[in-house]
């Protein structure tokens, strides 16, 4: 139950130093700040979505930075209290941690500016948070973020303007370009085996959260925040930190798209569903474990975390070449495109015999000469491999309406990065609302198409494997028998030729084990040499029945309520020493002829 009631305190931040000199690779000046806190009696909250002028918040913060004073109203944002299972990873097994009131997550505004917006957290007493104004952002990290040595200050504050990139240029009319690489991929071909695409369980919600404007409804996507032993470590072991530090990224990220206007019967949102933090390299089936992956490999590595959630995002501390600090999937909704982003099933590579999730974005906080990245950084990087996961490509540098050089700067998807301090910083091109609003209305159809074929299975009431009887396919090439051939039991046509062939598919079951397996005459092999299995929007048992993608014809399944965690991971790969026997056989698949090239941000 979350908490009605606040303690309220003002915190004092006097400036003690004035500017100083650089701060990590990306930050170029900052102020160095020290804060005192007392309490003081609670006032009423501020809503998580719409900060009134007259609200005053739980806590309060003064300071002043940049020849400005700062008066900060903050409350707790009650969609990250006391909701959000913490599962913790390591040698002895998995552990549910109760939630801690440290994880609280703080929202507000400028005293003075009601069209600010400030979020953060309380680390220690120090305030951890980002700042936003009209024509500004400021962020405010502790002083321990970057400095080993205890420090004779609390904080530092630093604008979004000081972020820079170790390689940036100026371009044209005076606009700064900083070259980040971000790597991003394309699955593999989506003709691969599926599992179920029945179990709609953590897709993007059908409720209708909350209005947002007139006529309009928000649909959340749950994402899972994954934290890799990298990551915990760099900060001290700490859980409470862990799990505070990535809501607040993706509450950074949430705020850009609840502000997006994707031309849709609904607003999107993104909340934290779920928080999986390991602890140690040699947990068992932990897929992450291998100290000196590449970009790349580590976005192959991260596949073998399976599961069924809207989206994965994952925090390493490693160090990448090249500077890399993210990597994703793309999401298509061409439904023989590649494979990657939001609510993609997992998918199964049946010469490999592995079970892969290609729903996956990840971050890494450390440069490549291991200097930690700021806050100014990094909450783009989320926001931007979000938006890779929604389907948006790279700003197009052709389309000046995409990819403008002017004083508002560039947007979210552009190929270099941005720090936050311009308006267009925090939105998405024309071009990037286009493609992702393709793949939201190909993905929630989907969604609601299995959950009124689900309902419509459920008043049926029969939830039993039919176990064919043998017969014989009667149309065309299909009346010859090869599932009688191969001892099978029954087979149903049907005729797609999605394989390049112009042969039928024959759909064979074998009692329990049925197997919806597309066949080329009595082969069972595509043209390519893979084995491939129907997927599960294929009809099987005279259309009485659909693939599960398994290879199971399935007439009537029942549903499941309880969602997949890490332990099938453990059953697919075993240990770290698993993944990295097989790492290179998996690239050799993600990045032949079934996937498109990766290409670095460059």
């Amino acid at each position: 139950m979350a908490k009605v009631c606040l303690l309220l305190a003002t915190l004092h931040m006097l400036c003690l130093l004035g500017v100083s000199s650089e701060l990590s690779d990306f930050v170029t000046k900052y102020e160095r700040v020290r804060m005192h806190s007392f309490t003081v009696p609670a006032t009423k909250g501020v809503d998580s979505m719409s900060v009134k002028q007259e609200s005053q918040g739980g806590y309060r913060v003064s300071f002043e930075a940049y020849g400005q004073k700062f008066n900060l109203s903050l409350a707790e944002d009650p969609r990250h209290m006391n909701r959000i299972p913490v599962y913790v990873h390591n040698n002895s097994g998995v552990s549910r941690v109760s939630y801690d009131s440290d994880y609280t997550i703080y929202i507000g505004r400028l005293e003075d500016n009601p069209r600010s917006e400030v979020m953060g957290y309380f680390r220690d007493g120090i305030f951890d948070g980002v700042i936003r104004t009209e024509s500004n952002v400021y962020f405010v990290e502790p002083a321990d973020n970057f400095f080993l040595e205890k420090q004779n200050y609390d904080a530092v504050v630093y604008s979004g303007m000081e972020v820079m990139a170790p390689d940036c240029i100026t371009m044209d009319g005076g606009v700064r370009a900083c070259f980040q690489n971000k790597t991003h991929a394309y699955g593999p071909s989506k003709m691969l085996q599926r599992l179920p695409a029945e179990d709609v369980l953590t897709r993007m919600s059908a409720q209708r959260v909350k209005e947002f404007g007139k006529g309009s409804s928000l649909r959340v996507c749950g994402i899972e925040l994954l934290a890799d032993h990298s990551f915990y470590r760099s900060r001290n072991r700490n859980i409470n930190l862990v799990v505070q530090e990535m809501i607040l990224h993706l509450h950074y990220a949430d705020l850009v798209f609840r502000n997006t206007d994707f031309n849709l019967p609904f607003r999107i949102g993104l909340i934290p569903e779920k928080v999986t933090i390991f602890t140690d390299p040699s947990t068992k089936g932990y897929p992450l474990g291998q100290e000196d992956l590449s970009a790349k490999d580590y976005l192959a590595s991260f596949s073998f975390y399976v599961q069924r959630h809207c989206l994965v995002v994952g925090f390493s501390h490693r160090p990448f070449e090249s500077n890399t600090l993210g990597i994703s999937f793309v999401a298509n909704p061409d439904p023989e495109g590649p494979v990657g982003g939001i609510c993609e099933l997992p998918m199964r590579f049946i010469d490999q015999d592995t079970i892969h999730s290609f729903n996956i974005a990840s971050i890494t906080t450390s440069t490549s000469n291991r200097k930690r990245v700021p806050h100014g950084v990094s909450f783009g990087t989320v926001t931007h491999e979000i938006g890779h996961s929604f389907g948006s490509p790279h700003d197009p540098a052709a389309d000046p309406s995409c990819h403008p050089i002017g004083k508002s700067g560039f947007f979210i998807m552009v190929k270099y990065s941005v720090d936050g301090s311009l308006p267009n910083h925090r939105a998405f091109s024309p071009c990037s609302v286009r493609d992702m609003r393709k793949v939201v209305k190909d993905r929630w159809q989907h969604v609601q198409s299995q959950v009124f074929r689900l309902l419509q299975r459920a008043v049926r009431g029969d939830g039993a494997l039919h176990r064919g009887t043998k017969k014989t396919c009667r149309r065309g090439k299909c009346q010859s028998t090869p599932c009688q051939d191969r001892g099978m039991l029954d087979c149903v046509c049907v005729d797609e030729g999605r394989y390049g062939n112009n042969e039928c598919h024959i759909c064979c079951r074998n009692g329990t084990h049925a197997a919806c397996m597309p066949a080329i005459e009595h082969g069972l092999k595509s043209l390519d040499g893979r084995l491939f299995v129907q997927r599960s929007d294929y009809f099987c048992h005279g259309r009485r029945g659909q693939c599960d993608g398994f290879g199971i014809c399935i007439v009537s399944p029942t549903i499941s309520h309880s969602s997949t965690t890490s332990g099938g991971a453990a059953n697919l790969v075993g240990t770290a020493p698993a993944v990295a026997s097989f790492l290179t056989s998996l690239l050799i698949l993600l990045l032949g002829t079934l996937a498109r090239r990766i290409g670095p941000l460059s």
